[in-house]
């Protein structure tokens, strides 16, 4: 799922925009913001991980407890708003981020029962640039409305796979 899927509605920490001045850009007037961002997520995500567990997974002899993911995000970065236009301009962002999933399932052998954990992290550095920019020709509007298409498919089955994921 996106990013806004795994880190849930509760994100700790600090997010601070300071507006940083105006300034002249090829005639037009960009407003300058700077931003700071320490946040950090812990979100439960076993119904996910059952919607989308294979059917091999299934049939082991253990039963899942939990899944769980945190996300971390060190970073600072500016964002450029075109105060004439009403949008944004362009967008920078570096830092750090990691990410930690950790699955917890109760394992059966013979008589014995034990907890079985998985641990995945992952960590590193984070750059992000973005620019507003006109399509220039109907080939980009129809690849952007593809794209958009496409978003919505994915949506629409994540949706699917949660409801079904909640029935169980």
């Amino acid at each position: 799922g996106d990013l806004a899927d795994v880190l849930g509605n509760r994100i700790g920490g600090t997010a601070v925009a300071t507006f940083a001045g105006e300034r002249l850009v090829d005639g037009r007037r960009l407003g300058m913001i700077d931003l700071t961002l320490d946040i950090a997520s812990k979100r439960d995500r076993t119904g996910a991980y059952l919607a989308g567990m294979e059917k091999e997974e299934r049939g082991e002899a253990a039963s899942l407890r939990h899944v769980t993911i945190d996300f971390s995000l060190v970073a600072t970065g500016r964002l450029y708003w075109d105060l004439d236009a009403g949008h944004y301009d362009s967008f920078e962002l570096e830092g750090h981020e990691s990410v930690r999933a950790e699955i917890f399932k109760m394992r059966s052998e013979g008589a014995e029962t034990f907890e079985a954990t998985q641990v995945a992290a992952f960590s590193g550095n984070l750059v992000l640039e973005y620019e507003q920019r006109e399509m220039k020709n109907a080939e980009e509007h129809r690849l952007a409305e593809e794209v958009a298409a496409a978003a919505a498919a994915v949506e629409k089955a994540e949706k699917r796979a949660k409801k079904s994921a909640a029935k169980r």
